[in-house]
């Protein structure tokens, strides 16, 4: 459960700064 979490929350985040490459600038990731 915790590690599914975790796996998804790093896709999200991936592909949140794949779509917003110009923007990593402004993010803590």
């Amino acid at each position: 459960m915790m590690k599914e979490k975790v796996l998804i929350k790093k896709n999200l985040i991936t592909k949140h700064l794949k779509n917003s490459k110009v923007k990593i600038v402004g993010y803590t990731y």
